[in-house]
């Protein structure tokens, strides 16, 4: 007959399964993290919990990460029953939908009747939790935000935009360079991969596994404020605009107010003239597409950027490159740190580059460029530099007055 199962063996054997279930679902690693996290929060409630210690994932191969101070079973086994209840409560509700309650069904499944025993005997009913999270499952939810679905929904929005603005291939390029270069910070972020559904058929574009949820929500936002900012930072570098206003826009304002729980920022720093100009040059670009070619407009606005007889050095600072790897995108490029351009240059050199490409197209296409520009330019940059001082409607009246004076004096 063998020896009698103790607390201290009850609760390793229950974790130790929470975690191995977990895991097959994400990683091992990461089911150690998030379950660990959890109980880690739950020490200063329960002081019992100083007795389980959850180890890294390498310490697996040589047996559980899982391991017992003998002297938790000196501890009296109703607070410990407390405690291990509160665990298998936060873990199953951080999971979603019935994902929890299959969990507790697989903990009362493998383990054993002696095990199940000790367990009703210290107040934790795997039954009872189970039927309670069921009854959880069908209560009417609909505003509830989690962060695995912010997450999803960040990135599926972000995948959409820079698509729109860029290519299918660059989006999908940013967002998981981005993922990736973020987990040698935050490894949790290895529970999130982006795939593109065209090539990887029968899966969705953004996975996030529910392990997610077991995150503390301003680690997470962190690591998403970490990543979208890269990515801005990618369009910005290739297609001259910030995607951070189109984000604002697509999302709804629960998943707004969750962001701003998590502390992540989707504001654009004003004072960031770098963007503005960038989003200039893209309008810029795309305008003088639409009358001829993307080559050409590309070479015609490095030539006004690098006029000889322009001598500002912001506009000779910019430069513009198409490289083939991101479908022929032009990439804008800004030699200047945005901290030593102020408005005030930013202001002259986008009016006196406005001015330079109206002077080249003539009367005819002058005015009708005006028009164009202020319809491909984001909302938000438009105002921005009308506030910094750029009024388009004075430069066309400006110019208009220019060919008229021209004109007359041919005459």
């Amino acid at each position: 007959m063998g020896a009698a199962v103790t607390t201290a063996d009850v609760v390793q054997q229950t974790i130790h399964t929470m975690i191995e279930t977990i895991g097959r679902k994400t990683s091992e690693g990461y089911a150690v993290i998030a379950v660990r996290g959890i109980v880690k929060k739950l020490q200063p409630i329960h002081p019992c919990l100083q007795y389980l210690e959850i180890r890294n994932i390498r310490y697996m191969e040589f047996g559980s990460s899982v391991v017992i101070d003998p002297h938790l079973n000196e501890i009296d086994a109703g607070e410990v029953g407390q405690a291990l209840r509160e665990i298998l409560i936060k873990v199953t509700s951080s999971m979603r939908k019935s994902a929890g309650f299959f969990l507790l069904k697989e903990l009362r499944d493998r383990l054993g009747a002696d095990y199940l025993e000790v367990l009703l005997a210290i107040g934790v009913d795997l039954n009872l939790l189970q039927f309670s999270q069921e009854m959880h499952n069908k209560e009417p939810d609909m505003l509830a935000v989690l962060p695995v679905d912010i997450v999803r929904r960040v990135l599926k929005t972000t995948l959409g935009i820079l698509e729109h603005r860029v290519s299918r291939a660059f989006a999908f390029r940013a967002v998981s360079s981005q993922l990736l270069k973020a987990r040698d910070q935050f490894p949790f972020l290895e529970a999130v991969t982006v795939s593109d559904i065209r090539i990887t058929l029968g899966t969705d574009e953004v996975k996030v596994d529910e392990i997610i949820n077991t995150i503390d929500p301003l680690l997470l936002g962190s690591a998403l404020d970490l990543v979208v900012r890269g990515i801005n930072s990618m369009a910005q570098d290739h297609s001259g605009g910030s995607i951070y206003d189109a984000l604002k826009a697509q999302l709804t304002s629960d998943y707004l107010s969750k962001l701003q729980e998590f502390g992540v920022s989707i504001d654009e720093q004003a004072t960031d003239v770098t963007a503005i100009l960038r989003e200039v040059v893209r309008a810029l670009i795309e305008v003088l597409s639409r009358a001829s070619t993307e080559e050409y407009a590309v070479l015609a606005v490095n030539t006004f950027l690098h006029a000889p007889q322009d001598r500002m050095a912001l506009l000779h600072s910019i430069s513009i490159k198409v490289n083939q790897a991101d479908a022929g995108v032009p990439g804008i490029n800004i030699m200047m740190d945005s901290q030593e351009i102020s408005e005030n240059d930013a202001r002259r050199a986008i009016q006196g580059l406005l001015e330079a490409v109206i002077r080249a197209l003539g009367e005819k296409l002058g005015g009708s460029f005006v028009a164009e520009f202020r319809k491909s330019l984001e909302k938000t940059t438009l105002i921005r530099i009308e506030q910094m001082g750029v009024n388009l409607h004075i430069i066309e009246l400006h110019e208009e007055m220019r060919e008229l004076h021209a004109s007359g004096a041919r005459r």
